[in-house]
This record gives structure tokens, C-alpha cells and sequence, in this order.
């Protein structure tokens, strides 16, 4: 049986045109092998989010990419 064993939690920054900020986190639930593709895993999450003001202090765009 394969169980987790370590997740590193990371939140996605958005910023939108009109300055405002959505953070997005990928929360996992469970994983468990796949029944339907063997040598695979399946894995539940949720994305949380929140839709936040114009940030009083500018993001650190160090990491950020543009899609």
C-alpha cells in the first residue's frame, strides 16, 4: 500500500489587471493506487482560493512566470 509520505504545500499568485490578487492552494486529500491504469496513482485534492485586494506592498516577482 502506498501512503504519503511528505507534501510541500506552495501557493499560486495571480495578479489581475485591475491589481487585484488570487492565491491559490492545492490541498491533497488522499492517494491510492489507480484500479483503472496499473503502475498508476490516483490523487483527490481541492484548490482553496482567495480573491484579495490590491496588496499595500508590491509582489517579489523573482519566480514569477507569464503565460
Amino acid at each position: 500500500m502506498v501512503t504519503i509520505a511528505g507534501v510541500r504545500h506552495g501557493v499560486t499568485e495571480i495578479t489581475l489587471s485591475d491589481g487585484r490578487l488570487i492565491r491559490a492552494t492545492l490541498h491533497v486529500k488522499n492517494v491510492k493506487p489507480s484500479s483503472q491504469k496499473p503502475g498508476s496513482l490516483d490523487i483527490s485534492y481541492n484548490i482553496v482560493t482567495e480573491v484579495m485586494a490590491v496588496p499595500d506592498v508590491p509582489i517579489m516577482d523573482v519566480h514569477e512566470t507569464v503565460q
